[in-house]
Formats: structure tokens, C-alpha cells, sequence
């Protein structure tokens, strides 16, 4: 126990008064640099407000999705198709994002 108080309180020292996020702020900043062009410009859309804003759109229509088609199946109902697109088509966005944020910040995105 007092070994892990010390290793904590090393850490904490080592830190100074930089923060956390700071630090991480930093570390992406340093990999930016290395960035090529496709990378570079992928990056600037998947960080603006413009696409977080479209992202937070299509996971509150996912929602409300996922509550419409729990009440049809509830009721026993068959889901139109119009729902079943939608649901495959918000996948391939969601899995589209996931591709494209790995390409851009690599081991970054992981860390």
C-alpha cells in the first residue's frame, strides 16, 4: 500500500502543474505534425462543430429509431423497411466514422 502511495505521488510530481488533458492536447498536437494531406483534412472535418453537430443529429434519430421499432416488435408488428435502411445506413455511418478516426489518430485514438 505505501509503495502505491509513493508511485501516486511520483506520478503527481512528474505532472507539476500540467493537467491531464493538457498533456494528452500535446500529445496530439506532436502527431498532427506528421500528419499528410488526406490525413490533415480528414482530421479537420472529423474535429469541426459542423460534423460533431451532424454526429449528435443522427445518434438522437438512432435513439428515437431504436424506440420505434422496440414498440412494433412489443406489439408484434412487422418493421417496415424504410426502418430496417435506416438502421443499416446509421451502421455504415458509425462504422465509417470509426474507420476514418482510426486512420487520422492512429495510436492516438487508442491511447
Amino acid at each position: 500500500a505505501m509503495e502505491a502511495e509513493s508511485e501516486g505521488s511520483t506520478a503527481k510530481r512528474s505532472l507539476g502543474s500540467r493537467s491531464l488533458s493538457s498533456l494528452v492536447h500535446e500529445h496530439k498536437q506532436q502527431h498532427k505534425a506528421d500528419w499528410g494531406g488526406l490525413q490533415t483534412w480528414i482530421g479537420k472535418v472529423l474535429e469541426s462543430s459542423i460534423y460533431d453537430g451532424t454526429m449528435g443529429v443522427s445518434i438522437l434519430f438512432n435513439i428515437v429509431l431504436i424506440i420505434y421499432q422496440t414498440d412494433l416488435q412489443a406489439s408484434q408488428e412487422r418493421l417496415p423497411t424504410w426502418s430496417k435502411v435506416c438502421e443499416n445506413t446509421l451502421l455504415a455511418v458509425y462504422t465509417l466514422d470509426l474507420c476514418a478516426r482510426l486512420f487520422v489518430f492512429r495510436s492516438t485514438f487508442i491511447d
